[in-house]
């Protein structure tokens, strides 16, 4: 289905963001994902916000990942590509994932990854 302002994804949901497109999705209240044309990543959600977790596979592109406030204990957000996990507290960053090369590169904006 097309994407439009007010959709709500569940756990497990896949994402393509197609050619001259551009993604904007906020997970939980504070997580940003930018998601640039060609990108494709499927998003797992368990817990809730304070309890819980976000996992995005990056399955090919780039995407702008935006953490406004440091996780909680029980709390974790992370990134996987083919051959790498990103696990974050709170910060912002770029992954990018090329399968034809199988390479992963990250861009750490502020914070730590």
């Amino acid at each position: 289905m097309d994407a439009f302002e007010g959709l709500r994804l569940v756990s497990e949901d896949s994402v393509t963001v197609g050619a001259g497109s551009f993604l904007e999705l906020l997970a939980d209240s504070d997580k940003h994902i930018g998601a640039e044309e060609n990108t494709a990543f499927v998003i797992r959600h368990e817990g809730t916000e304070t309890n819980g977790g976000i996992t995005i596979n990056l399955l090919y592109g780039k995407a702008l990942f935006t953490i406004d406030n440091k996780l909680s204990e029980t709390s974790y957000f992370e990134v996987t590509t083919p051959n790498a996990t990103m696990s974050v507290c709170g910060t912002e960053f770029r992954v990018e994932y090329n399968p034809e090369t199988n390479t992963t590169t990250v861009e750490v904006i502020e914070g730590v990854v």
